[in-house]
């Protein structure tokens, strides 16, 4: 299953959450390295052969940001969070910044909030549609999160759930780690967290 993502408009913000998940393909050793372990040297000096009693602790020194939350536009106030092929992703939000600067280059900087993230996110699935019935490529396996930053109306945020059949406006969603998206949606339904 796809790594979990979450995305919730909350009272003053939009929050999004990407979990990190090693491979299937990975040896035991490096998905341990990875969540486990500060660095490879820690790993070297670790002999506990029961993984299970272990705390999971900050991802290691070298660790390069998140892989899954993608910065959308120019000015910093959209980005989106991707569940599905992770290069896929990249591309889904590749494109969307491509939009995003041929829009501010051609209307300006004042481009925010509901109606810029609203276009984006339309414009994005009609990509994803698009390339689902185009014999020259093959579709992207890969939806998002995108999240706008809020305007000078005083809502918080924004969030869409964008995949090849439409863009749509959510308050709080999760998508991927398998079963567990269902029920964490189950909770989410039932909260205000506008409060």
């Amino acid at each position: 299953a796809a790594p979990l993502i979450l995305g919730v408009v909350c009272k003053d913000a939009v929050f999004l959450l990407a979990l990190h998940t090693a491979f299937s393909t990975e040896s035991k050793r490096n998905a341990e390295s990875f969540l486990l372990y500060r660095d490879s040297q820690e790993l070297e000096n670790h002999t506990d052969t029961n993984p299970t009693v272990r705390r999971q602790i900050d991802l290691p020194r070298s660790y390069r940001g998140p892989f899954r939350i993608y910065p959308l536009d120019t000015s910093g106030t959209m980005a989106m969070a991707c569940a599905g092929w992770r290069t896929d992703g990249q591309r889904l939000a590749e494109y969307i910044q491509m939009v995003d600067k041929r829009e501010h280059e051609m209307f300006g900087e004042s481009l925010n909030g509901k109606e810029h993230g609203n276009f984006l996110a339309c414009t994005a699935s009609q990509m994803l549609a698009n390339v689902c019935v185009s014999e020259g490529r093959r579709p992207l396996s890969c939806l998002g999160l995108l999240a706008a930053a809020g305007d000078t109306a005083g809502n918080a945020g924004y969030l869409w759930l964008v995949d090849a059949t439409g863009a749509y406006r959510v308050r709080a969603h999760a998508v991927g780690g398998g079963t567990l998206a269902g029920q964490i949606n189950g909770v989410l339904r039932d909260k205000d967290w506008t409060r």
